[in-house]
């Protein structure tokens, strides 16, 4: 599997939309080898929030607020509070099987290897002074990517 072709998808959507619905699929596909190890860029076309799946949004968000901004919001299946991506931002998700050779076995040995590869990517392709800052970060200049 480890030689096996990765995909690259660079497509368009809300956040929330992303999250409950597009993040969900690609990520069971995956799992279930019907589909490739997966690059998904996603960038935002909407201002959108996200909150889990115990939080009550009369509480959690001002509801009149997003409706006169257009501020779409979705519950995830998950737990946590609000979050927010506005339109024109970005999120880099990698999609890959536990079993790929190249995967690490925790979150905390995947970051610097996944990051560091991004950030040197960066250097290479576009001569960015792109580094991994610890612990979840790429940063330009000391600022966060």
């Amino acid at each position: 599997m480890a030689d096996q072709p990765w995909r690259l998808i660079v497509d368009e959507n809300s956040y929330a939309d992303f999250s409950v619905s597009v993040s969900p699929a690609i990520e069971r596909a995956v799992v279930e080898g019907a589909s490739p190890p997966t690059v998904y860029l996603n960038i935002f076309d909407s201002d959108s929030i996200t909150i889990g799946i115990n939080e009550d949004p009369e509480q959690a968000l001002d509801l009149a607020f997003c409706a006169q901004e257009g501020v779409g919001f979705r519950r995830r299946p998950n737990g946590g509070g609000p979050v927010y991506a506005g339109a024109g931002s970005a999120f880099l998700i990698y999609f890959l099987p536990t079993s790929h050779g190249e995967v690490p076995e925790t979150t905390t040995e995947a970051f610097p290897k996944i990051l560091s590869a991004l950030a040197e990517t960066l250097v290479e392709r576009y001569g960015f002074p792109a580094e991994y800052r610890p612990l979840n970060d790429v940063q330009v200049e000391g600022r966060k990517l």
